[in-house]
């Protein structure tokens, strides 16, 4: 088994835990702690490159309780050089399995989707070799005895760790320690190897990222509004997409949500509205270049009124407005309910809904959603297609809390469990 660790978003371990189960056969998860997850595996490289949450994937090289602020400062730095030069750190063998995923990036560099491996770029004979070629690379007997490095650390400090140590001194003495050692050449602009450093409270981790972009990268979107790692934990949140499913995002946007569905779900037909048309024309360019217009369907109009015939919907995710960038809370408050009426409609029985929305309106979000229960709400106009009345019974399903850089947010998710109609 390989060790590896991958850093997540915050609130998003348990998705790439989640995601690890499903995707990953032979996989033990370790530990998850926040903004990282430790886990092992035999699977082959491509396995790995293919996972959507994560942010960056390394080889595990050493993980142990942090000691820098437990003894005085000569004696941890000390303490830290030795750990570089021996044990319980064996390079090479890390080294051998990283250099299974710089073959796989070599193959794979061509076609642009370093990040985003799939076996359709690669060969059955090539993905056969470099399969073959990992299996040897994880017997510990076959290792590198000499890999002559361009290297650089770097290094990351968080807690009390930061305010005792300058994160260049710690980069500096584990940089000196493997010249010593490896008789590697330090190269801060082109390294080969790229050593990770993170002192946290709790953990002293080193690890060696298996690609020089973070997987979360997605060279097909032209125009990023929500991070990718983020748009596919809606999707896992949402669940239950397959073949004949129907996803509508009444505020679309750029299409960040629905060109990420696309690509991840492509038997599944995704809906995007949107009262702008400068968002359309963003949205539109990202679908082109990902080349998912075949299932993708943009359309110009408003979340409150929505052009669909009743119940045509199996599931919505939206990225809710947090009343920042466009308009006030105020403004969101006031148009949420009318939203939420109008997805009601279009959403069949038994369908589910993911929102993405801030902590402020979080709880705003599920009084609107009690109030729809509870009450009879008249229709939404003379120029919309519904009908005189509507109740609805929305069941409250999951909230997982999440972080948008430092923004706390929140992806709700309901489900309609029935329609009746007055």
């Amino acid at each position: 088994m390989v060790p590896y660790f991958c850093t997540v978003g915050k609130g998003l371990e348990k998705f790439c835990v989640l995601e690890l189960s499903e995707k990953v056969n032979d996989v033990q998860i370790h530990e998850s702690i926040t903004g990282k997850v430790f886990f092992s595996s035999k699977e082959p490289p491509g396995v790995l490159l293919a996972l959507k949450v994560v942010e960056r994937l390394f080889i595990l090289v050493f993980n142990g309780e942090q000691f820098l602020c437990q003894v005085p400062s000569s004696r941890a730095l000390r303490k830290l050089k030795s750990l570089v030069e021996s044990d319980p750190i064996n390079w090479d063998i890390c080294l051998n399995h990283w250099r299974a995923y710089q073959e796989l990036s070599e193959v794979n560099v061509s076609s642009g989707v370093e990040a985003q491996f799939s076996s359709q770029f690669v060969s059955a004979s090539c993905a056969k070799k470099l399969c073959i070629s990992y299996v040897e690379s994880c017997d510990d007997s076959h290792s590198i005895t000499n890999f002559p490095a361009r290297f650089r650390v770097s290094c990351k400090c968080s807690g009390i760790v930061r305010k005792t140590f300058h994160q260049q001194l710690l980069a500096r003495i584990i940089g000196r320690s493997l010249v010593k050692t490896r008789a590697w050449t330090v190269d801060l602009r082109n390294p080969d190897v790229e050593v990770y450093v993170h002192a946290s409270d709790q953990y002293l981790t080193l690890g060696l990222p298996v690609t020089k972009r973070p997987l979360s990268d997605r060279p097909f979107l032209k125009h990023i509004k929500v991070r990718s790692t983020l748009c596919h934990a809606v999707l896992m949140a949402v669940g239950g997409l397959s073949s004949g499913s129907v996803v509508l995002d009444p505020m679309c946007g750029a299409a960040t949500l629905l060109v990420e569905g696309a690509v991840s779900f492509p038997s599944v037909t995704f809906i995007g509205l949107d009262i702008c048309p400068a968002q359309l024309k963003r949205a539109k360019e990202n679908v082109n270049t990902a080349t998912v217009g075949e299932h993708v369907h943009l359309l110009l109009g408003s979340a409150v009124c929505l052009p669909l015939k009743d119940g045509c919907v199996s599931h919505v995710i939206c990225d809710l407005p947090f009343g920042n960038k466009f308009g006030s809370v105020n403004d969101v408050k006031r148009l949420l309910p009318d939203v939420l009426l109008s997805l009601n409609r279009v959403i069949c029985s038994g369908g589910k809904l993911a929102f993405l929305i801030s902590n402020t309106l979080t709880n705003f979000l599920h009084n609107s959603v009690h109030n729809l229960n509870t009450f009879l709400f008249p229709n939404q106009g003379a120029n919309c297609v519904t009908r005189s009345y509507l109740v609805c019974r929305w069941k409250a399903l999951e909230r997982h809390s999440v972080k948008l850089g430092e923004l706390p947010a929140n992806i709700c998710v309901f489900e309609k469990e029935s329609v009746k109609h007055d």
